[in-house]
């Protein structure tokens, strides 16, 4: 695929979930230009899918996936991820694709709440830094601890995310740096 090609998605079921991302990192590698329209799966807006609450364990029912936490708040897509997430490949490669069928294809700004995180795999790093930067126009990553603080580091000095990525332990600050990529 040269970098003019389309990669378009008809028709997708959730069964079908592993190749969306399937297709997604093949698009990432021929640098295609990437259109979705995933109207077709969920027709009704995707933000009734997950309600934010106060804390993650009042909506694991109603979660999009047992990792992470997402929701739409004023163009800006944030995600929560789960409390002592030891982060592996398998889990960040689930996190990129709930997050692609959360904002429906759509590239936004993306402010993530990662204080829950206990471990990342190197493996992990790197797809997040390179595929997992799909569709996302900026990120912003909220720190708590120190052992927060030190992945967030690692994550952007060794692995170097393709999208403006920057660590905050002020949401609101977070948010306002994110406000110039919409």
């Amino acid at each position: 695929m040269n970098s003019s090609s389309m990669v378009s998605v008809k028709t997708i079921t959730l069964n079908s979930f592993s190749r969306l991302i399937y297709l997604l990192e093949h698009a990432y590698l021929a640098k295609a230009r990437i259109n979705l329209n995933l109207d077709c799966i969920y027709p009704k807006p995707m933000t009734t899918l997950v309600q934010p609450t106060k804390t993650l364990k009042d909506q694991s029912d109603n979660s999009a996936s047992q990792y992470v936490t997402m929701w739409m708040e004023e163009d800006i897509l944030c995600a929560r991820y789960a409390d002592d997430l030891h982060l592996t490949l398998e889990i960040a490669k689930s996190c990129v694709g709930a997050r692609v069928f959360f904002s429906k294809g759509e590239s936004h700004a993306l402010l993530i709440d990662m204080k829950g995180i206990k471990s990342v795999t190197p493996e992990a790093r790197k797809y997040l830094a390179s595929f997992g930067t799909l569709m996302v126009k900026a990120g912003a990553l909220i720190t708590g601890s120190s052992l927060n603080k030190t992945l967030g580091n690692i994550f952007l000095a060794i692995d170097k995310p393709s999208v403006p990525t920057k660590l905050f332990t002020s949401e609101e600050k977070a948010r306002e740096w994110l406000q110039q990529f919409n």
